[in-house]
C-alpha cells in the first residue's frame, strides 16, 4: 500500500486562502510505551461491478483487516470492519453510515512493537440478505471493537462466540478484492523513516497516477457530517475515479475501552483450535477464553519486562541503548492488564533499585 499523503498537524492554515479547513486538533504522538490507535476515517469505494440484482439478492461490499506479524497469533484472524448494503461503486462513505461494523484496525494500550503490518481489503460480494441478517445485527451490537472471524466457522463479538453458515464463512473469506494492500508502521527504525500520528490517504501501491491533482481535505457542510476527502487542487471538486482509496486515522490517545482488542483475536484463534466447526459454544464460552487469554497475556508480558529489566541493569544508563530499552521495558509493563501482577512487577523493581 502507497501513501498519497500524510497529514501530522491537523490545525487550520492561517492562509485565509486554503481551502477547506481541517479539524483543529494535534493527534496525539505514538512511540513505543504509548497506546496506539488505527481507524478507517472514510473511504472511496472505487469500480467494482454492479450487475442486475434480484429482489432477493443485494450486493454487499466488505472491508476486513488482518494483522500479519503479532506474536502468538498463528491463524490468520480477520477483523470485519464494514457490511455496506447496495453498496454503489464510485462512492465515498464513512463508517457506520448506512452500514454495520467497526472502524478500528488496531489498538493497543501500549506499543512494544518497532514494525507493525495491517493488511486491508475491500471487496463487494452478492448474498442472501437473510443469511446476513442476524450476523449484521451481531456486528451493529459489537461495539467499538469489530467482531472477528477465524479459519474456523465462528464469529468472535465483544460477548458472544456465533457458528456461521459455510456460506457466509466463503463470504467474509471473500478474495476477489478491489483494494489487497498493507498499512506499514515503523517506529525507531534503522532503515525505514518512522511513522506518525495524524491522517494518511492509502492508496493502492502503482496508482499514484490517478490521483496526481488531488489533495487531502476536511468537508464541513451544513447537511453532512464532516469527514475528510480527496479533492481537486484547483476545483475543491470531490474525487470521483475509479480507483478505491482509504483514508485512515492514527493516534497516540489512550482509550481503554478497546483494552479486549488483542485479546479478542487470541480468543477467535483458541476458537479455531478448540470448538473445530462441531460445536456452538455458548455466550460465556468467548468470555472466559478472553479471560484466560488476558491472564496468558499478562505472564508472557510479565515475561518480557523481567529480561528486558536484566539488561537494563548491565547497560550504563549514559549508554545509546538505555533509553531504547527503558521504554521498551515500561511497554512490556504497560501491556499487563491485572493491576496487581502490574504493580507488584514495579514494586519490586523500586526494591532492587534501592
Amino acid at each position: 500500500m502507497a501513501v498519497l499523503h500524510q497529514l501530522k498537524d491537523l490545525t487550520p492554515n492561517n492562509d485565509a486562502q486554503a481551502k477547506p479547513g481541517l479539524s483543529g486538533k494535534k493527534p496525539t504522538p505514538i512511540g513505543i510505551g504509548k497506546p496506539l490507535s488505527i481507524e478507517i476515517l472514510s473511504f472511496y469505494t472505487g469500480k467494482f461491478e454492479k450487475k442486475r440484482l434480484s429482489k432477493k439478492d443485494d450486493r454487499q461490499l466488505l472491508i476486513v483487516s488482518a494483522i500479519k506479524n503479532i506474536e502468538d497469533v498463528h491463524k490468520p484472524v480477520k477483523a470485519i470492519n464494514q457490511i455496506i448494503n447496495n453498496a454503489n461503486p464510485n462512492t465515498l462513505l464513512k463508517p457506520t453510515v448506512d452500514s454495520e461494523g467497526s472502524p478500528l484496525l488496531f489498538y493497543t494500550r501500549s506499543l512494544d512493537q518497532f514494525n507493525l503490518k495491517i493488511n486491508i481489503k475491500i471487496a463487494a460480494n452478492k448474498i442472501n440478505n437473510k443469511l446476513l441478517n442476524h450476523v449484521s445485527t451481531l456486528i451493529e451490537q459489537s461495539g467499538t471493537i469489530p467482531a472477528f472471524i477465524g479459519a474456523s466457522p465462528y464469529l468472535a463479538t465483544a460477548n458472544k462466540a456465533v457458528k456461521l453458515g459455510s456460506k457466509l464463512v466463503e463470504f467474509f473469506h471473500e478474495s476477489n478484492a478491489t483494494f489487497d494492500e498493507d498499512l506499514d508502521l515503523s517506529i525507531n527504525s534503522d532503515f525505514m523513516k518512522d511513522s506518525s500520528s495524524g491522517v494518511q490517504v492509502q492508496i493502492p501501491a502503482g496508482k499514484h497516477d490517478a490521483f496526481t491533482n488531488y489533495k487531502l481535505a476536511y468537508r464541513e457542510h451544513e447537511f453532512t457530517t464532516a469527514h475528510y476527502e480527496l479533492v481537486h487542487k484547483d476545483t475543491d471538486k470531490p474525487y470521483s475515479g475509479e480507483t478505491p482509496y482509504i483514508i485512515v486515522g492514527i493516534t497516540g490517545k489512550e482509550r481503554p475501552n478497546l483494552d479486549n482488542f488483542m485479546p479478542l483475536i487470541a480468543s477467535q484463534a483458541i476458537l479455531n483450535d478448540f470448538f473445530g466447526g462441531k460445536n456452538n459454544p455458548d455466550e460465556s464460552a468467548i468470555n472466559e477464553i478472553t479471560q484466560a487469554i488476558s491472564l496468558l497475556n499478562d505472564m508472557k508480558y510479565l515475561k518480557k519486562a523481567k529480561d528486558q529489566a536484566k539488561k537494563l541493569s548491565l547497560l550504563n544508563p549514559s549508554d545509546e541503548d538505555y533509553q531504547k530499552g527503558q521504554d521498551l521495558l515500561e511497554a512490556y509493563v504497560e501491556n499487563i492488564t491485572e493491576d496487581v501482577i502490574r504493580s507488584g512487577f514495579k514494586s519490586s523493581i523500586e526494591i532492587a533499585d534501592s
